[in-house]
């Protein structure tokens, strides 16, 4: 593409190197006028990145005889032009297509019928070295500014651009030049907006995230003397309950038997009062949202973060309450999520291994105290309203994988012998520790194992 605009550049410059300085067309003056006044006040990014520079009145205007033909715009009458005379005194035939001569040899020209048609741009022998650097630079000028209108457009799509900054490169350049800028800028449009949409395209980030954590760091090895496993709690009144398990694996069953039975697209913990949890991914912070209690025990956040600014992979942390709640207040803890003292917005940056908050609130039926709970999701964004979970096993990074692996498998196992019951977990039938499928889809609240 650079090629092309490189080489229509070269024919202009040569095109306005041996033409005369005072031979502008008398259109130029009203057409700088009416480009300067439409420049004003600047349109908003999406119309600027949509429609290019549009302020062009420079137009190739050749008449054919065709075009004549069709709208009868001559009178048949009058006699017809057997050659035309060119700017330069040089006599041509009907049908003779090319550059004029003389003062107007930039110009390209039709010999039609009714006389010589050219286009309308100014010719100028003159042109200082300042000027021809401005057109040399000009497509570089050109592709900077549709990159930066872009990258406002994605980092801010509800926000029009200001007047200040989008500039209209042309009008940076000579008076006598802006004619031909704009027909350049024109002849390109269709070529700017290719690379536009290629590089919005190409912005689109589908790189899955890298986990260095599955919110917890070290699950440790049980303790019989104390009943726990790193911040897991053992508790026979808690084993006892209709929901038995620490940890529900990606894939469980939840409410089997019921109208809102779903296989759990997350790894789910239950844990003892004051349990912090850590990012496990380094990226930006997407969306917090506070959960109120309705249908069952919320009162907590939601935070999603994005490995990237464009992408489209999220990592969910579910249920969190801030570090700055005061855990033995029975009062409800509205307090915003903090990282380093600092308040968790939209647009944060995170990093891995950074405490994010207490695990959420759980309601704590059976006297165990185990009133904490959380989740972790990883997935992207799919067509037609889909959300495709992952197994987080699956994008731990490589120095870390095989001790989580180890962990959650240690921690099946120990659970299911320390509450005597082996068939908790069904672990000769999972794809990765704690992984029951590889991909469960989520739709409107529905869920598909996607095998």
């Amino acid at each position: 593409m650079k090629f092309i605009i490189y080489l229509t550049l070269f024919t202009l410059i040569i095109g306005i190197a041996c033409s005369e300085p005072d031979a502008i067309d008398p259109d130029i003056n009203s057409v700088n006028e009416a480009i300067e006044t439409s420049n004003k006040s600047a349109p908003s990014t999406e119309s600027k990145l949509n429609q290019g520079i549009t302020n062009n009145e420079n137009k190739t205007d050749i008449v054919t005889e065709s075009s004549r033909s069709a709208s009868n715009t001559y009178d048949e009458a009058k006699p017809l032009n057997t050659s035309c005379l060119l700017s330069g005194g040089e006599s041509v035939d009907v049908g003779w297509t090319g550059n004029d001569t003389g003062n107007n040899s930039c110009n390209v020209c039709l010999c039609g019928l009714e006389g010589l048609g050219c286009s309308k741009m100014a010719c100028s022998d003159a042109m200082d070295s300042k000027s021809l650097v401005e057109l040399i630079e000009l497509p570089e000028k050109m592709a900077e500014t549709m990159v930066g209108i872009a990258n406002e457009m994605m980092q801010d799509t509800t926000a029009e651009t200001s007047s200040s900054s989008v500039q209209d490169p042309c009008l940076k350049m000579a008076l006598n030049l802006r004619p031909m800028c704009y027909m350049m800028s024109q002849k390109s449009q269709e070529e700017r907006l290719l690379m536009g949409q290629s590089f919005m395209s190409s912005s689109r980030d589908d790189t899955p995230p890298v986990l260095y954590n599955l919110l917890i760091e070290d699950f440790g090895a049980f303790n019989a003397r104390t009943s726990m496993m790193g911040p897991f709690k053992f508790s026979k009144s808690f084993a006892g309950g209709s929901k038995p398990t620490v940890f529900d694996e990606f894939g469980k069953v939840h409410d089997a038997g019921k109208p809102t039975e779903y296989e759990n697209p997350t790894f789910e913990y239950k844990f003892p009062s004051g349990t912090e949890l850590l990012s496990p991914v380094t990226g930006i912070v997407d969306d917090i949202s506070w959960q109120p209690t309705e249908s069952y025990k919320q009162d907590d956040w939601e935070l999603n973060i994005k490995p990237s600014r464009f992408s489209q992979w999220r990592v969910s942390i579910d249920h969190v309450v801030s570090l700055a709640c005061d855990l033995s207040s029975k009062e409800v803890c509205t307090k915003a999520l903090l990282i380093n003292g600092e308040e968790i917005r939209v647009g944060t940056e995170i990093k891995a291994g950074d405490s994010i908050g207490y695990a959420g609130n759980w309601v704590d039926t059976s006297n165990s105290g185990m009133n904490e709970r959380t989740e972790i999701t990883v997935g992207k964004f799919a067509s037609g309203g889909v959300f495709e979970s992952y197994c987080p096993i699956m994008y731990l990074h490589e120095s870390v994988k095989q001790d989580f692996r180890d962990s959650i498998s240690s921690l099946m196992d120990s659970y299911e012998e320390w509450s005597g019951n082996p068939g908790l977990y069904n672990q000769s039938k999972m794809i990765e520790p704690g992984c029951s499928y590889e991909q469960i889809n989520d739709k409107d609240n529905k869920t598909t194992v996607i095998k």
